[in-house]
């Protein structure tokens, strides 16, 4: 049966059988290479279940964005996206990402830099730039709910740019763990992640590919295509 995609979006991704890959995969409870739900991982001292706390990022599966998500215009492929892309990214080569870390973004839980990095901002760039011509433009109501939970000006910019706030200057790379937390919650929720992530954190990752997902019916993302960058 062929699956169809509602949705594309540019993400980071962790190289498959990474530890990276194998605990975030094995956390969120969903693994966008095979397109399956598998059994959560045991973490203990969670203030909340398991599946509970990655209910909202777990459809995404373990994800860096690079481009958000965006509904592709009529006619529009996975190959016109795929050559564009690559197109774009000739002269992009593979580099080293800043360690990475477990940090509160207001009220959930991600991996993050330890430090920016120049040449992911410049890779997210020319994703959301070089692909922007295939997106359909939001709808009024979807401006309204983007805007509802308060833009700086800068991020309104961006919105009606490109359809994003948080893209070009407004770019902060993340990997969500979790949904909205309750303050109590939030303290145990990070110990408990800081022991479960305590392999990778700090320790060296990569930028080699980019990674094309696709948004299923059901609202599930898929990696589907691996886009390697320059050795």
């Amino acid at each position: 049966m062929t699956v169809r995609f509602n949705r594309y979006a540019i993400y980071f991704a962790p190289e498959d059988g990474s530890t990276l890959d194998r605990l975030g995969t094995r956390y969120l409870g969903w693994d966008t290479s095979s397109g399956k739900f598998v059994d959560h991982a045991t973490v203990p001292c969670l203030p909340v279940p398991i599946s509970e706390i990655t209910k909202t990022p777990r459809k995404y599966g373990i994800h860096g964005t690079l481009k958000p998500p965006f509904i592709p215009l009529a006619g529009v492929t996975i190959d016109q996206i795929e050559d564009t892309l690559t197109n774009a990214l000739s002269d992009f080569s593979a580099f080293p990402l800043p360690p990475i870390q477990l940090s509160k973004l207001g009220t959930f839980l991600a991996l993050t830099l330890s430090e920016s990095s120049a040449p992911l901002a410049v890779l997210a760039a020319i994703c959301v730039q070089s692909l922007d011509q295939f997106r359909t433009r939001p709808s009024a109501d979807e401006l309204a709910r983007r805007r509802s939970g308060g833009l700086t000006p800068a991020e309104d910019a961006n919105l009606q740019l490109w359809g994003y706030p948080y893209v070009m200057n407004e770019f902060r790379f993340h990997i969500t763990l979790t949904g909205q937390l309750h303050d109590d919650h939030i303290d145990q929720a990070k110990r408990a992640l800081r022991a479960y992530f305590e392999p990778v954190l700090f320790a060296q990752h990569h930028m080699r590919d980019v990674c094309i997902f696709g948004e299923d019916e059901a609202g599930q993302f898929h990696l589907l295509r691996r886009l390697p960058l320059n050795p």
